[in-house]
């Protein structure tokens, strides 16, 4: 069996905005086989590609902040695409977007709509949970709430299981 081994370069965030070169030979060096973006740090995807092309690594996945999706569906979907970036998570989302929220409907809606444009597009919107996620709506999780709302083919899970 071949087992893939992927890095959350936020775990090495202050790191990797310093040099994200050398993060990805130390992952490398440590026997990685890819990445997980949280944040790109003013790179562009050429710049991206050239890096994870140098050490071997693949763009497994990527936080991206829901603001940053609803800001510019089309050119997150496009730089995800440039760097080769199957899956794209939602990371968290604020005080007024989350379950039980007045903006959560609103949060469902664009959620929704930026996962059938990653499909069409042939990448995976992932929804990361956290603890809020698991307060009760109507007698219902509001991370049930959520994969109820959506289709599992336009939102998958990436499950935190800290909580």
């Amino acid at each position: 069996m071949d087992i893939k081994l992927g890095y959350q370069i936020y775990s090495a965030r202050e790191e990797a905005e310093k040099d994200f070169d050398a993060v990805c030979a130390k992952l490398k060096e440590f026997g990685y086989d890819g990445v997980e973006f949280a944040g790109f740090y003013g790179y562009t995807a050429e710049d991206i590609i050239a890096v994870l092309k140098k050490y071997d690594l693949a763009a497994v996945s990527s936080h991206v902040p829901y603001d940053s999706i609803i800001a510019d569906m089309d050119g997150t979907i496009a730089f995800h695409k440039a760097i080769g970036c199957k899956f794209i998570a939602v990371p968290y989302l604020d005080e007024a977007t989350r379950p039980g929220a007045a903006g959560f409907a609103t949060a469902l809606r664009n959620i929704a709509a930026f996962g059938a444009k990653c499909k069409e597009a042939g990448i995976q919107l992932l929804y990361h949970n956290h603890d809020f996620e698991f307060i009760k709506m109507s007698g219902q999780y509001g991370l049930d709430f959520m994969y109820d709302a959506i289709p599992a083919d336009i939102l998958a899970t990436e499950l935190d299981t800290c909580w």
